[in-house]
């Protein structure tokens, strides 16, 4: 007898490949839900593409007419860079500049003699003055190389120490302050004195009074009277003293005057008395003269009987320029004292004293000359720079500035000093920066290339079109590939390229003056090369630009090229035309949150999350469907095999019975 049978079903098949097919075909649904559930998502992933792409278009259009467009840039540039550079604002006015940078900003910078590798600091209190700042450094002791490291952490902006072997068994300590100019010089307090006298970096300083004697007059004029010292100058009288000695920064100058009013003793050495003439007669000319009237002096110097007070008295004179120093004060019979530094003036040649006062004399006590008294109470030894000011000539202007960087010289302008040479005149001319608007004008041609080339690839399945486009490489050729033609047909897409068309092409009416109403007009076209013949690809939209044009506009008229890009028509100080500004315009109901694009990739996110929902529900369903067949298969399988069981029991017994 044979086993039991049931139709579809056979106990020598397979279950587990018959679940396996059931299940499969199940599974159809899932696999198209999850295939949509891709194009949903590379949909998305286009769309921002396209999104980001436009952005771009409507940053770089923005550039062009917003308040920081590249027109109002300024650029500078100097004849040597070497000597002096800049750098410009876009408040800074158009003009040329003449430069002479006779000395740079330099700080104090030491040296100490040779120092024995296994040298101590010992334990103190070691504190450095630069200008008003003071700097110390509380130390336990130890060798150079720690000091100097504590050192530099106590103030880096301001204080900077190094080590420097100098053979296998010294070493030299250099200590220099970070300051620039004449009132940050760097001075050694408590502890680092010692320090700086035991090392080599400072010594006592030994000030010395030189008294200018009357003897070195190189000049004179007017009445003057002299002692070995003293000089006694009448009204318009003037001396200069030669200075040929050695002239160091730190020597001060003491120039010590005293003021006599002549009206004291009455002895005016430069008026005629009164005289009571009735007429002069000369060769038969006569002038009469009232009895009792006397006639009246004549002086070629004086077109008035006013009196002349002048208490500029001191200039100080080098090989090419003269300085006045500070005025005195008009008071009689009182000694005053007039001073400058070997800072003030580097090649000093002659002091000189003017007496322009028509009342007064000027005693001249003593001219002293007091080498090294300005560096205080201890000097360097081995000075490689000295702290002092920079000194520069502006267009024959003579400046005088603490620091190399100077932004308070020239409006919306920081020059930077970089060396000097005093026999070179340095040029700087600052104008419109021409090369920074035509690098952002370019940006936004190809930013306009670029998101009308998406559009186009998007809209358009013909194959030319990917024979036109040139690509980084190969894979950004094949991910073209596969979306082009993917938007066919859209209508914001073609909205987009048709009002970029229109904007582009479109001519512009700003004012009278302006000579550029196209972009055409300033190289800018779909045909800019000027080459002959049919293009299709530059039908298609794209554009491109004659560099050389562009540059020509810019230099010719800048402020034309920029009323092109953007323009107040209605003088309300808002732009509200222009080739960039109605590109900005049409771009961003597209693009800004909120926006069409935002939209359209919000719809997609929205489908994707219902498909994503459907895709997981429809999961649960297959598991539930798969562990419902597996049960009921194997609830059939034990039936099948409990009935074969059976009836091979009932054959054995059949089999038995016949026996």
């Amino acid at each position: 007898m044979s086993d039991i049978a049931i139709p579809g079903f056979s106990s020598d098949s397979n279950s587990a490949k018959m679940i396996e097919n059931l299940m499969k075909a199940k599974r159809i649904p899932l696999e198209k839900m999850e295939i949509k559930q891709e194009e949903y998502t590379d949909l998305k992933g286009i769309w921002q593409d396209l999104n980001v792409t436009l952005s771009k278009l409507s940053d770089s259009a923005n550039k062009l007419y917003g308040f920081e467009n590249p027109f109002n840039e300024k650029s500078v540039i100097s004849s040597n860079e070497s000597i002096l550079t800049a750098e410009t604002e876009r408040t800074a006015i158009d003009e040329n500049l003449s430069f002479i940078i006779e000395s740079i900003a330099t700080t104090d910078k030491f040296v100490s003699y040779q120092i024995d590798s296994e040298a101590k600091v010992q334990k103190g209190s070691y504190s450095f003055l630069i200008g008003e700042e003071l700097t110390t450094l509380k130390y336990r002791g130890g060798d150079f190389e720690d000091f100097v490291n504590k050192l530099n952490k106590r103030n880096p902006d301001k204080l900077h120490a190094s080590l420097i072997k100098n053979s296998k068994t010294s070493q030299v300590l250099l200590i220099e302050s970070l300051e620039t100019g004449n009132e940050n010089s760097l001075q050694l307090k408590d502890d680092a004195i010692k320090l700086g006298l035991d090392i080599g970096l400072i010594e006592k300083n030994s000030i010395e009074n030189n008294k200018i004697k009357v003897n070195d007059l190189i000049s004179s004029s007017g009445d003057i009277s002299k002692t070995t010292y003293t000089l006694n100058l009448s009204p318009r009288s003037k001396v200069s003293f030669r200075v040929d000695s050695g002239i160091n920064e730190n020597d001060i100058f003491e120039i010590e005057v005293e003021l006599k009013d002549i009206s004291e003793d009455g002895n005016d050495p430069t008026l005629l008395k009164d005289l009571n003439i009735p007429n002069v007669t000369l060769e038969n000319i006569t002038i009469n003269n009232e009895i009792g009237e006397p006639l009246k002096r004549f002086s070629p110097n004086d077109n008035s009987s006013t009196p002349i007070l002048d208490m500029n008295i001191v200039t100080i004179s080098d090989e090419k320029y003269t300085t006045k120093l500070n005025p005195i004060v008009d008071i009689n019979n009182k000694k005053q004292t007039l001073t400058f530094t070997g800072k003030e003036i580097k090649k000093l040649k002659s002091i000189n004293i003017i007496n322009n006062n028509s009342n007064k004399t000027l005693l001249v006590n003593s001219v002293t000359q007091k080498k090294g008294a300005g560096r205080g109470e201890y000097v360097p030894i081995n000075p490689i720079t000295i702290a002092k000011n920079a000194k520069l000539y502006m267009n024959g202007m003579e400046i005088e500035r603490e620091s190399n960087d100077i932004d308070d010289l020239v409006d919306g302008t920081t020059l930077h000093l970089k060396s000097a040479d005093p026999n070179e005149k340095v040029t700087l001319n600052i104008d419109y920066n021409t090369d920074y608007a035509r690098d952002q004008i370019l940006d936004f041609v190809y930013n306009y290339n670029e998101s009308m080339k998406k559009i186009i690839l998007l809209t358009n399945d013909d194959k030319a079109v990917i024979s036109e486009i040139e690509f980084a490489n190969d894979d950004a050729k094949k991910k073209a590939e596969e979306i082009q033609g993917t938007l066919r047909g859209d209508r914001t897409l073609n909205s987009i390229k048709q009002s970029l068309l229109r904007t582009i092409t479109n001519a512009y009416a700003t004012n009278d003056d302006n000579e550029y109403n196209l972009l055409k007009s300033i190289g800018i076209s779909t045909n800019a090369s000027g080459s002959t013949g049919v293009n299709v690809s530059k039908l298609r939209g794209y554009i491109e630009a004659n560099v050389e044009e562009l540059e020509a506009a810019l230099k010719n008229n800048i402020t034309s090229v920029k009323n092109l890009f953007g323009y107040d028509s209605n003088n309300d100080f808002i732009i509200d035309t222009g080739v960039a500004k109605l590109v900005d315009d049409n771009i961003k109901p597209y693009t800004r949150a909120g926006g069409i694009i935002s939209n359209r990739i919000s719809t997609i996110d929205s489908q994707i999350k219902r498909n994503d929902k459907d895709i997981t529900d429809y999961k649960d369903d297959l598991i539930t469907y798969e562990d419902s067949i597996r049960r009921k298969y194997g609830q059939m399988d034990a039936t099948i095999n409990n009935l074969n069981s059976s009836m091979t029991a009932i054959e054995n017994l059949t089999n038995s019975g016949d026996n």
